[in-house]
């Protein structure tokens, strides 16, 4: 079956006109371990969109252990501001996920048309962001790979995060601890790093199997500063990002905003900091702070009466 990738390149996919209940429609997205298209449900006539893994790692156990890892992450969550989970299964040897179909664009993609936005458009955005991810958390889910592309603005405003794909599942006991779901990350992933590089943590660096919510505080100050400046936070060669998270100065926004007061770059600087323990302990205490600086007018309705539950402990919606 033939298709044309998000650029308009022909690309051959072998994949069959349906799968399942979904009639496959077009490629939409395409990643290193999958691809995604537009379907449709036959029966519900509903627009979903599919994951499927790349033909060359459905022969992989790991790789399939990793997809069905990422289809129990999304399968606990459902929030507003996280794309859902409809189905999965296995359909003549294709392992697919049906999800969500958001009409939207990326942060990456909307940044590269418009350039850096409004301080408080940018926090509009963040906050959303940090909702989901703050249900993500209650449920003991840490999400790895939030960045700009992870992250969609459907087209009635709603910020969409997307991709559990290198989620790390715990499952919070009655004593606080949280304990790792069985699997085998380090047969695929010893010595590669996990995540992306240019939001990464410091602690993620050096250990991803060991990092809490607090990774995904530090990557999201890092979208923050992108969507600001059309820029990450540290640029250039790969060592030199590494040692930027690492041991480079925390960048001022007073200096790149001139918008930014004070307070706002403290914010930037809580959430960015080295050390976990000198970083925002949960996401909900930056949704709070964050809030004097946030323009809703283009947000969508439901969200300041949400937004307000939700930070006062309204995990109704949690399971797992």
């Amino acid at each position: 079956m033939d298709f044309a990738d998000p650029v308009g390149e022909p690309v051959e996919v072998d994949i069959p006109d349906q799968i399942g209940d979904y009639a496959i429609k077009a490629l939409i997205g395409a990643g290193g371990m999958g691809q995604v298209f537009l379907a449709e449900h036959v029966r519900m006539q509903r627009a979903v969109a599919i994951k499927m893994m790349k033909s060359d790692r459905m022969q992989n156990q790991v790789a399939i252990d990793r997809f069905y890892a990422e289809v129990r992450a999304v399968s606990r969550l459902m929030h507003p501001n996280i794309v859902a989970a409809f189905d999965a299964g296995e359909f003549e040897g294709i392992h697919y996920l049906a999800m969500e179909y958001v009409d939207g664009i990326t942060l990456t993609k909307l940044i590269s048309k418009q350039g850096p936005m409004p301080i408080g458009q940018a926090v509009s955005v963040i906050r959303q962001a940090a909702l989901g991810l703050l249900h993500a958390h209650r449920a003991g889910i840490v999400h790895r790979d939030v960045k700009p592309g992870n992250i969609m603005r459907a087209n009635d405003g709603t910020i969409k995060v997307l991709d559990m794909g290198l989620a790390q599942i715990g499952r919070t006991l009655l004593s606080g601890a949280p304990q790792k779901e069985e699997v085998n990350e380090n047969a695929d992933t010893k010595g590669r790093l996990i995540g992306t590089l240019a939001y990464m943590s410091p602690e993620q660096l050096e250990s991803p199997e060991t990092v809490d919510a607090r990774t995904d505080i530090y990557s999201l100050g890092a979208v923050f500063y992108f969507l600001l400046t059309a820029r990450p936070p540290y640029t250039g060669e790969y060592l030199d990002q590494v040692y930027g998270h690492r041991h480079g100065e925390i960048p001022n926004l007073m200096q790149v905003r001139d918008d930014a007061d004070l307070n706002l770059a403290n914010i930037f600087r809580r959430m960015m900091a080295k050390s976990p323990d000198q970083r925002y302990a949960s996401l909900d205490e930056v949704i709070d702070d964050l809030a004097p600086y946030s323009d809703t007018s283009s947000a969508p309705m439901w969200l300041a009466e949400f937004s307000k539950r939700q930070t006062q402990g309204d995990a109704s919606t949690v399971s797992g």
